[in-house]
């Protein structure tokens, strides 16, 4: 009997299809997926939820999925956490720390007082800056003053 290997980041990236994904079937629920769903990740994802147990490539459902315990619902992985301190979501860890992206960090555009850039916008950066929700930070008006004094602090 032929012994079955475990799949690498290079086998993955060998099933890519002509969007640039691997089709996957799902083997054990997680959001927004559940068992028996087929979707497509790109390859370092697919690897990902391969090794993690989550899925197989489609058409090896008898590949041989790494003995590793699938996360527990509603548990965030360590890439989620990163990716969210990324964009400037606050997130905590199980000791209540806060992940706070650093204003400094923040791009602030160049065109972020004309017209073309919206209200919205501006109310968008404006919370990504001082790290709370949009509706903490107000109207424009407050998010034009919280801009100007990050530029301010900045020195531009």
């Amino acid at each position: 009997m032929a012994e079955k290997k475990v799949l690498t980041l290079a086998d993955m990236q060998g099933l890519v299809n002509a969007r640039g994904l691997v089709p996957m079937d799902i083997v054990v629920s997680f959001a927004p997926y559940f068992k028996g769903d087929t979707a497509g990740f790109i390859p370092k994802m697919a690897y990902q939820h391969y090794m993690e147990g989550r899925a197989v490539p489609v058409g090896m459902s008898g590949a041989v999925v790494p003995d590793q315990k699938a996360p527990k619902r509603g548990s965030i992985g360590v890439t989620t956490q990163k990716l969210r301190q990324q964009v400037g979501t606050q997130l905590t860890d199980k000791k209540g720390k806060e992940f706070k992206k650093d204003p400094d960090a923040i791009d602030i555009p160049a065109n972020w007082e004309t017209k073309e850039f919206g209200a919205l916008n501006r109310i968008r950066l404006a919370a990504k800056l001082t790290g709370k929700p949009m509706k903490d930070v107000g109207k424009e008006p407050g998010a034009i003053e919280i801009i100007k004094a990050e530029l301010e602090k900045r020195g531009k």
